[in-house]
């Protein structure tokens, strides 16, 4: 015996019972999905998704692959297309799961999402969305999901600006807070809840060093500050 090699691991005997073990592993995986999907929707499963100790995403895509190659038992394969919502093509489950996302939001909500909020129950339908607009324009969508996304409220093929709407009557000298927050995202490249959150940080803190400083700074300083309306919460 060659004692430098590496020693086999013992070999898998498969008794009378070995089918009746797989196809119950099948069907136990198969009700798993099934449950999975009526409770949270394709929109939840993805190729991290686990239930338990089992790695049903991952499952999914072998099964994909199984019946590609042609090794996925026919019963089986009967079982995944009777689960409602089921495709076997990757893509076209990625567009179900999308548009079942979102249109339990609308049935929700009552209303499609704003932009700030098209990140819903882990889809990312941002891009999801632009993505099917853009397919559209090259006539490059399948016409089953373009009747879909054509069902929604309020649906459109234009791509959401996320302008603010105008005032009635604009006053360049005297633009409103909402208008100033978006001329500056627009400079700065950044989204409008980013520009927010660092104009109340830099308020607080000049609040804060107005505080601090009040009593050292100079009388004709604070006057001109109490003029420019710079002056400390509690004057």
């Amino acid at each position: 015996m060659d004692m430098g090699a590496k020693p086999r691991k013992p070999a898998i005997v498969v008794g009378n019972d070995g089918a009746g073990h797989f196809e119950r592993l099948y069907r136990s995986r198969l009700a798993t999905l099934r449950s999975f999907v009526a409770d949270k929707g394709w929109a939840k499963l993805t190729a991290q998704t686990r239930v338990g100790d089992i790695q049903l995403g991952q499952w999914v895509s072998s099964r994909r692959r199984a019946h590609v190659a042609g090794t996925l038992p026919q019963w089986v394969r009967q079982e995944l297309e009777s689960i409602p919502g089921w495709q076997w093509d990757p893509n076209t489950a990625k567009h179900t799961r999308n548009l079942d996302a979102l249109q339990r939001y609308i049935a929700s909500n009552q209303r499609l999402p704003r932009r700030r909020e098209l990140n819903v129950d882990g889809a990312d339908l941002r891009a999801w969305t632009d993505y099917c607009r853009r397919q559209h324009a090259k006539n490059a969508l399948p016409q089953w999901l373009v009747a879909e996304l054509e069902a929604l409220p309020n649906w459109t093929w234009q791509k959401p600006r996320g302008r603010l709407p105008k005032r009635t009557n604009p006053d360049p000298a005297n633009p409103s807070a909402a208008e100033l927050i978006a001329n500056a995202a627009t400079k700065l490249g950044k989204e409008h809840n980013q520009v927010i959150d660092e104009v109340a940080a830099l308020v607080t803190w000049i609040d804060k060093l107005t505080d601090e400083k009040r009593d050292r700074l100079p009388p004709e300083v604070l006057d001109a500050r109490r003029k420019e309306g710079w002056v400390s919460r509690d004057e």
